[in-house]
């Protein structure tokens, strides 16, 4: 009897803590559930701020004082707004009025149109909408800093353009004798490396940005075919389709570049508002195609 209710104590105890056991493993999973639920990336008063001016919104200003619009909007939607010194030595003061009508627009947009009339704009910095002259919003002091996460568009540009072997991406200059002994062994180069007589290639220049089709014919050159880049060909894009004079390459001051599939891009608070509806838009039209 004595064993018999040892056997069946000994059970219970080995039920027992299986079941704790396994009550320890679903609580630990869910406080690791939970852990991960809450590890998110807590966003910026500035990120706040921007995501804030995306608000769809209606505005009817009649004679009002700017020093009003600013209160107005401060109350409605959480916004610090500071007038800053520039804006107020160029046309726009506390007391201008302002008349100003629009429906069912972005905020941040309304506020440009608004602001446009008084040569002014806004940048979003330093936790504050700061309302700046624009004759100043081209100054690197009051360019604004953005990261945007692009890794699944690049991965859809580099998806839907295959290797193109036309794209020459390093052109070394070959010997008549060296061309003569590779074709001899019957190379080319090797790999990717392909041998082409000068004057086969398009738009080939010397030093001096001239073009001798005659000594063209004469020399050989080692090209490189290269693969499509959707980084480099995001790049060319922004810097060809927004503020194309105000980057570093083209004597401007702005600057973009794309760091672990983030475009960090350094620019007027415009040229990086339309960046962002560039990239929006390309990613509908890329979406559209599949």
């Amino acid at each position: 009897m004595f064993v018999k209710n040892s056997v069946v104590l000994g059970l219970a105890t080995v039920v027992a803590i299986g079941i704790c056991s396994s009550l320890s493993a679903q609580e630990k999973s869910a406080e690791n559930s939970a852990a991960a639920t809450t590890t998110t990336v807590a966003l910026s008063t500035d990120q706040k701020n921007r995501e804030t001016l995306k608000q769809r919104v209606t505005l009817d200003f009649e004679e009002i004082p700017f020093v009003d619009v600013m209160d107005m909007i401060r109350a409605e939607y959480v916004l610090n707004i500071l007038l800053d010194q520039s804006a107020k030595d160029d046309s726009l003061t506390e007391d201008e009025l302002v008349t100003f009508k629009v429906k069912d627009i972005e905020l941040g947009t309304a506020l440009q149109l608004m602001l446009h009339e008084f040569n002014a704009t806004y940048l979003v910095r330093d936790e504050v909408v700061r309302i700046i002259s624009k004759d100043v919003a081209y100054d690197p002091e009051y360019f604004a800093q953005r990261i945007i996460n692009c890794e699944d568009l690049i991965r859809q540009l580099q998806l839907s353009n295959p290797v193109k072997t036309n794209t020459i991406t390093t052109v070394q200059t070959v010997s008549a004798a060296a061309a003569s002994q590779r074709q001899r062994r019957g190379g080319n180069g090797g790999g990717v490396f392909n041998l082409v007589r000068g004057d086969q290639i398009k738009g080939l220049v010397d030093a001096q940005g001239q073009v001798d089709k005659e000594e063209q014919a004469k020399t050989w050159f080692l090209v490189q075919s290269g693969q499509f880049n959707a980084e480099s060909a995001l790049l060319d894009l922004i810097k060809t389709s927004v503020a194309p004079d105000d980057w570093d390459d083209t004597n401007g001051d702005g600057t973009v570049m794309i760091v672990g599939g983030c475009l960090v891009i350094r620019q007027t608070e415009g040229a990086i508002n339309q960046t962002e509806r560039l990239l929006r838009d390309l990613q509908a039209t890329m979406a559209s195609k599949k």
